[in-house]
């Protein structure tokens, strides 16, 4: 103890508070600024892409099943208009993933296009088919060319869809992940601040008990007359300090006692 003193202790104290303040306020904005890239990446590209996805294989279903109605009954103008939305909101939502699209799925994407303009005009050259009356070559064409050409887009756009959902998975898990990490570095913090704090605590109740328990009984000693005794070392430097001042103290009290005796002596 005599090395440092007890302000150097409160000192170390409230740098050790603010640093620890200061790190969990960092720690925060980190883990804050980090986890809002995450949600953003959610919020505005993983949600409406995966929507996007999952309406492109809806809508080329609903093609298809419009185009098979229109093979079934040429008349049916409803299936005809079914279609025609469908078609719409396919090339809509193909649109809309491929400004969203990234990598892989961009890739993916791009292939699927020219297949379904392929399709399209297969699909219309079957229902016109179907309306003049040649059953036989629109359901031949329909079973051997428009058919194993959706079934490839339907791969496709389901291999899409699974990208999507993986990339999804694992933005929320990095946000988990993150959680986690910055838990365990609260606690890891928390855990070794309370241990510094504890030990600096403890550090000053035993200077200043010791510092003061050695300057009552040295103080003491001296009220009994006993002027030959000294005070205890290793101090706090504050303590070390009043214990020199009372040496002093004493040692002027002792010269002047001398003094005062000689002339009494003398007389």
């Amino acid at each position: 103890m005599d090395r440092f003193s007890i302000r150097w202790l409160l000192m170390t104290l409230g740098i050790a508070s603010v640093l620890g303040a200061t790190l969990t306020l960092v720690l925060l904005y980190a883990q804050q600024t980090r986890m809002i890239g995450h949600l953003d990446d959610i919020s505005t590209v993983d949600g409406p892409l995966l929507f996007h996805l999952q309406d492109i294989y809806a809508q080329g279903l609903q093609t298809e099943q419009a185009a098979r109605n229109v093979l079934l009954n040429p008349s049916d103008q409803k299936a005809r208009d079914n279609y025609a939305k469908a078609d719409g909101e396919f090339r809509d939502a193909l649109g809309a993933a491929k400004k969203l699209a990234k990598g892989d799925i961009a890739r993916l994407l791009q292939e699927i296009e020219p297949k379904w303009n392929a399709s399209h005009e297969l699909k219309l050259r079957i229902m016109q088919l179907a309306a003049s009356g040649d059953m036989q070559k629109a359901v031949a064409m329909l079973n051997g060319e428009e058919t194993p050409l959706w079934r490839d887009i339907k791969k496709t756009a389901l291999a899409c869809v699974a990208k999507q959902q993986e990339i999804s998975k694992a933005n929320l898990a990095a946000i988990e992940a993150g959680e986690a990490t910055v838990f365990r570095i609260f606690l890891i913090m928390a855990v070794v601040s309370v241990v510094l704090l504890v030990a600096l605590i403890g550090m000053l109740i035993r200077g200043v008990t010791r510092g003061a328990a050695a300057i009552v009984t040295y103080a003491e000693t001296i009220g009994q007359g006993n002027f030959s005794t000294q005070p205890a070392s290793g101090l706090p430097r504050e303590f070390a300090h009043i214990a020199h001042s009372l040496a002093s103290m004493v040692h002027y009290l002792e010269d002047s006692l001398g003094y005062y005796q000689g002339i009494v002596r003398g007389m």
